[in-house]
């Protein structure tokens, strides 16, 4: 972790968010499962690097941030022109409840460590007008 992550000879900064899971929650069998991180491991990752920065600095603030949510039709008409032309995809490579199921694991270490957590996957979809922004 230290070498992701150096802070040596420097002073730690006051406050850090960890904002990951978006390209961890890809589904496996997809064009981008590459990028895929197995939900446990979503979750010991994260926890691993809060363990660190916390080594780094006991006065630092961390906050996590949850994965944002999935525009799959969004995603779909960007990606099937752009990536695959004439092959249009017939299966997302990431959905909306997949990225709900990480944001889920997020805030659940959050609450078992104690520290906040903004839920923007939740918070995004609340927003009044979000189904009606341009694609």
């Amino acid at each position: 972790m230290h070498h992701i992550f150096p802070l040596d000879g420097i002073a730690p900064p006051l406050a850090t968010t960890i904002f990951f899971g978006a390209n961890d929650a890809a589904l496996l069998g997809r064009t981008n499962e590459r990028q895929h991180v197995p939900i446990s491991e979503y979750k010991e990752n994260l926890r691993n690097i809060v363990n660190h920065l916390k080594d780094c600095s006991n006065s630092m603030v961390i906050v996590l941030i949850t994965p944002p949510p999935i525009d799959e039709e969004g995603r779909e008409d960007l990606h099937s022109w752009s990536l695959y032309g004439e092959n249009e995809r017939k299966l997302p490579e990431r959905t909306n409840e997949m990225a709900g199921v990480y944001a889920g694991q997020c805030i659940e270490l959050a609450r078992e460590i104690h520290i906040p957590c903004v839920n923007i996957w939740s918070k995004l979809q609340e927003t009044e007008g979000a189904d009606a922004l341009p694609k």
